[in-house]
């Protein structure tokens, strides 16, 4: 997978694209984007997102199966753990296939996206709350999340992708944004830093998700409005970056403020691979 990423070290994701054109990230990327996935929550210290249960798996599935196929892929599991006191969080963590990088630039239909910094900006303006604005574009566009995939659905030009969004927390400070005049948001001068890997058992497979997320004022220099009212995260992987063998996968990602290091999340998306 990838995560939003630096032109020169980004392949599989972009920050706001984060997937990159690079493909793995949404934000500067390998690929073109940088690769990662976080979850978030409002509440301090220590926090697990709930498990799903596994679909019934009868025996290899066609082709198309998890993708626009009948196969059950269970349910999305992700676990986060607040470090410090970020006044921001993640929310809405799917993990789907995907026929193309084009497809998953579809979930953020209502953003733009700035190749010059390779992420995903204000588009068409939509109020909070931003938490289901991933699952909605899952079941507009027909992509089934979840936890369990198969070999074929990761295969290239395929792809697996994590989306996930920052929005403000209860604490952030109150100001206008491009979505509206006043309300929580995140500072426009907010610099983020992204170390994550893929690892199947315990043997890290890919380490290419490290990237720095560029500022608010740097994805949307046109506007003059206080910050924003969430950021995408898109994280990408594919066989053209791995073997994608069988086996049980876990992206986890460290997502820190740049200027205060001791704030940030611990993100980790875990999946299967048959």
């Amino acid at each position: 997978m990838s995560v939003l990423i630096s032109t020169a070290t980004q392949r599989h994701s972009r920050f706001m694209r984060l997937l990159p054109h690079d493909r793995r990230m949404s934000h500067p990327p390998r690929l073109p984007g940088i690769r990662f996935a976080l979850t978030t929550l409002a509440t301090l210290g220590l926090v697990a997102c709930d498990a799903s249960s596994e679909g019934t798996i009868d025996g290899p599935p066609p082709v198309d199966a998890g993708v626009d196929g009948p196969f059950d892929n269970g349910t999305t599991v992700v676990a986060t753990t607040r470090v410090g006191d970020p006044r921001w969080e993640t929310t809405g963590w799917q993990l789907a296939a995907v026929s193309s990088w084009a497809a998953a630039d579809g979930v953020w239909a209502a953003h733009v996206f700035n190749s010059s910094v390779n992420a995903f900006g204000p588009g068409t303006p939509h109020a909070p709350p931003y938490d289901a604005e991933i699952s909605d574009a899952m079941t507009r566009l027909g992509l089934d999340p979840g936890n369990v995939f198969f070999v074929d659905q990761w295969r290239e030009p395929r792809n697996l992708v994590a989306f996930g969004v920052i929005v403000p927390s209860a604490t952030a400070p109150s100001g206008s944004t491009a979505d509206y005049a006043s309300g929580p948001y995140i500072p426009g001068d907010l610099r983020l830093r992204v170390d994550g890997d893929l690892i199947i058992g315990g043997t890290v497979v890919d380490p290419d998700f490290d990237s720095d997320y560029p500022t608010y004022r740097e994805i949307a220099p046109q506007l003059t409005v206080d910050g924003s009212s969430h950021l995408p995260l898109t994280f990408g992987e594919s066989t053209m970056y791995i073997p994608g063998d069988p086996g049980q996968y876990r992206l986890r990602v460290q997502l820190r403020e740049i200027a205060t290091p001791g704030n940030g999340w611990n993100i980790e998306v875990s999946f299967t691979v048959r």
